[in-house]
This record gives C-alpha cells, sequence and structure tokens, in this order.
C-alpha cells in the first residue's frame, strides 16, 4: 500500500497566511462523512487532519431550524 502524503501548503490555492495558525479543517455533510475520496481530497488541498462535524444530516438539521424561526 503505497503511503499517503499531503501535498506542500505551498501548492494550495489559499495564501500561506490564511492557513498559518489552523490545526484541523472541519467537514461536514454525508458527502465527506461517507467518502474517503473527497476526505482524502480535503487533506491533501490543506494539508491538515480533517474533522467531522458531530451533526449528522446538516441540511436537514438546518432547514429544521430556519423552519422553527420563519414567521
Amino acid at each position: 500500500m503505497r503511503a499517503l502524503r499531503h501535498r506542500d501548503r505551498n501548492t494550495s490555492r489559499f495564501r500561506p497566511d490564511q492557513l498559518a495558525d489552523k490545526t484541523a479543517i472541519v467537514g461536514s455533510g454525508n458527502a465527506v462523512r461517507l467518502l474517503k475520496c473527497i476526505q482524502w481530497a480535503a487533506w491533501q488541498e490543506f494539508g491538515l487532519p480533517l474533522q467531522l462535524a458531530e451533526t449528522k444530516e446538516e441540511a436537514a438539521v438546518g432547514a429544521a431550524q430556519l423552519a422553527l424561526t420563519a414567521k
């Protein structure tokens, strides 16, 4: 099995100062949660560990919260 290596942060689409003080990336959504290739792509792009959001079904939760506050 090939070892995974993240890209050098200098090749990221983000400026180095935008990532300098970051320690992790937070991912949410079923695609990020279920597809290892998307998790890998996030790690590859940012060179930081990916933390998955604790909330599941984020879109449904957001829609429910919006419905509760709608007038």
